[in-house]
């Protein structure tokens, strides 16, 4: 184990302290950071300049964990930012990223862009009503996250979209970095495709659990086809059924379903007697 920018992480509260011995060094460019660093400080002796960071850094880490193998899942929670750049992982939810990009920034030189560690964070953010929101998603460009929402009506997935409960980006300077997208938005709200407003959620007869979201109203716009609500089941026989069948729907466009699919959208307002499930053959 490397463990170069995870000592950089553990002493992040006294950077002075850091001390990386004679063999950590020597291993240093071959870590997913080092890769990074060398490419960003040969790009800005092109430019004239000491580093070249912001954007750039954000497509070189969302470049190079891709060429690695990174693979996005949301159900695995973490934000050990280190062991990614360290290359003793490769797997993850999105805050690992925005961790590593944090990081980045903050370390010192040469592993870092040496920014006061007091200047960048890591942020989440639920949506402007916390009830999630949609996001325009590409799994081609996203490390192979496959979609989460299948259609009642076709029964096919939703394209070009997914349903975000929450999602970490890294922000700096009154912008905020989504290494895991390789974009960048100048105010959070900028990442919702859709807005939902509202959430709720309730248990099931035969133990089952759903996980309710509605659109703010989209009735009459240009993404009307979108209006509506979501539900997500888990916990039951049903909910297990979705699951193989997103894996299914999602390996036939050649992409990973690496979380419970939500199912909708089904008409609003949100009824509490209907189930709202569908057929699964």
């Amino acid at each position: 184990m490397v463990d170069i920018y995870r000592t950089i992480q553990l002493n992040r509260a006294d950077l002075d302290a850091v001390n990386i011995g004679n063999n950590r060094r020597a291993l240093w460019p071959y870590t997913l950071g080092g890769t990074i660093m060398q490419r960003s400080h040969g790009q800005a002796i092109v430019h004239g300049a000491d580093y070249v960071y912001d954007t750039q850094v954000v497509g070189y880490l969302h470049s190079f964990l891709a060429a690695s193998g990174w693979e996005w899942i949301p159900l695995n929670d973490g934000d050990d930012g280190g062991e990614v750049l360290d290359f003793e992982r490769n797997f993850g939810e999105c805050r690992y990223v925005s961790a590593a990009l944090e990081l980045l920034f903050y370390a010192p030189a040469p592993y870092g862009f040496e920014i006061p560690e007091d200047e960048v964070e890591t942020v989440q953010y639920a949506g402007a009503h916390g009830a999630g929101f949609l996001a325009a998603h590409d799994p081609a460009t996203a490390f192979g996250l496959g979609y989460n929402i299948i259609r009642p009506d076709t029964g096919r997935l939703q394209e070009h979209c997914f349903l975000w409960p929450n999602h970490w980006v890294t922000e700096w300077d009154g912008d905020f970095y989504d290494a895991n997208y390789n974009r960048r938005y100048g105010t959070l709200p900028e990442m919702a495709l859709v807005q939902m407003a509202a959430k709720t959620e309730r248990n099931l007869e035969d133990r089952g659990y759903q996980e309710i979201v509605t659109t703010v109203d989209l009735r009459g716009t240009n993404r009307a086809a979108l209006d509506g609500v979501y539900v997500r089941t888990s916990g039951n026989d049903y909910g297990n059924a979705l699951v193989q069948r997103a894996v299914q729907l999602n390996e036939a466009l050649g992409f990973e379903a690496r979380s419970r699919p939500f199912v909708g959208p089904f008409p609003r307002p949100y009824d509490l007697e209907l189930p709202y499930t569908i057929e699964l053959d």
